[in-house]
C-alpha cells in the first residue's frame, strides 16, 4: 500500500515488515528526495496504510492462514537523522 500525507510532503510505502517514507522531493519527482526506512518489528500480510496526520500512520493487515492478522496498527514516525 501507499499513501500521501495531508500536506502532500511525504509518501508512505508499505511492505510486510517495513514502512518507507519519501520526503523532501521536488514536485512529482518523488525519487529526488530522501528515503527513510522504518522497521515495524513484526511480519504480517500488511494491506493498507493511510496518514492520520503528518506523523501518524494507520496500517491494516489481513487474516493469514494461521488465523492471525485482521489488525489495525497506529505507527508514529520518528525523527531520523
Amino acid at each position: 500500500g501507499a499513501a500521501m500525507s495531508p500536506s502532500q510532503t511525504k509518501i508512505a510505502l508499505l511492505s510486510y515488515n517495513k514502512v518507507y517514507i519519501l520526503k523532501d522531493f521536488e514536485e512529482d519527482n518523488f525519487l529526488s528526495g530522501d528515503l527513510i526506512e522504518y522497521d515495524l518489528g513484526h511480519s504480517s500480510q500488511k494491506e493498507s496504510v493511510t496518514f492520520l496526520d503528518e506523523d501518524t500512520l494507520m496500517i491494516g493487515d489481513e487474516q493469514g492462514y494461521k488465523k492471525t492478522g485482521r489488525n489495525i496498527y497506529l505507527f508514529e514516525l520518528e525523527a531520523k537523522p
